[in-house]
């Protein structure tokens, strides 16, 4: 019984610290930019490109601290808004594109869908003292 216990209570804690797992691990070195975009629709996108290299740690780390929950679904995502789509642009000529929707609890990535630990993008768009640049439909990022 204490040894059916201990496997339990062994199970338990591994699910538990494995049940979030960290959707990145960025480093803000290997990141020379990051276009942000955002819009109430797609028609009405607008794009800040992020430069200054504390502005591009300081999303590195917002984005590395965003936690999977686990899978979602289409019928988990919220109509309204293109919510936040990330372009980073990697030093090494490759670019990873993510999109927050959901009020900040989903994210697509890979062409999946996920639910995540809730991020205020809406804060984080307002924190980017960056000029608002309108862009069309076909600018915006495809996630893949």
């Amino acid at each position: 019984m204490r040894k059916f216990f201990l496997l339990a209570v062994s199970v338990g804690l591994l699910l538990l610290l494995t049940g979030c797992q960290s959707a990145f691990s960025l480093s803000p070195a290997e990141v020379q930019s990051v276009d942000v975009f955002t819009g109430s629709v797609p028609a009405a996108a607008v794009r800040k490109t992020v430069s200054h290299e504390e502005d591009i740690k300081r999303l590195t780390e917002a984005v590395n601290q965003i936690k999977f929950l686990g899978s979602a679904s289409q019928a988990d995502e919220v109509a309204g808004g293109i919510g936040l789509h990330f372009r980073f642009h990697l030093t090494g000529g490759t670019d990873i594109v993510i999109s927050i929707g959901g009020n900040g609890s989903l994210l697509r990535k890979d062409g999946k869908l996920y639910s995540i630990t809730p991020i205020s993008y809406d804060v984080l768009w307002e924190s980017l003292d960056y000029e608002e640049i309108p862009v069309s439909e076909s600018e915006l990022p495809v996630v893949s």
